[in-house]
């Protein structure tokens, strides 16, 4: 739900003091998290709305599974509250 403690932090990201204070952004869209895999950067924590996820995006999804990437499997109303 949108009172979830990693919703709220996520969507505090929204706030550049918030982001430099973190060391933390969110990145979204299948090209920049493929990168992000495939340079090894550290991923916290991927966001995922299932209903929602295409064939490149579920790849991708199962990519951080793999990789035991934590994922915060949310619903599409959660997910568009989000930046």
């Amino acid at each position: 739900s949108r009172s979830n403690e990693r919703i709220k932090a996520i969507r505090a990201l929204q706030d550049r003091k918030t982001r430099d204070l973190e060391g933390t952004f969110f990145a979204e869209g299948t090209r920049v998290l493929r990168a992000a895999l495939d340079t090894n950067a550290h991923i916290e924590l991927a966001v995922v709305c299932e209903e929602r996820l295409d064939e490149d995006e579920a790849a991708v999804a199962n990519e951080f599974a793999d990789r035991d990437i934590p994922i915060l499997e949310v619903t599409g109303p959660v997910f568009d509250a989000l930046p």
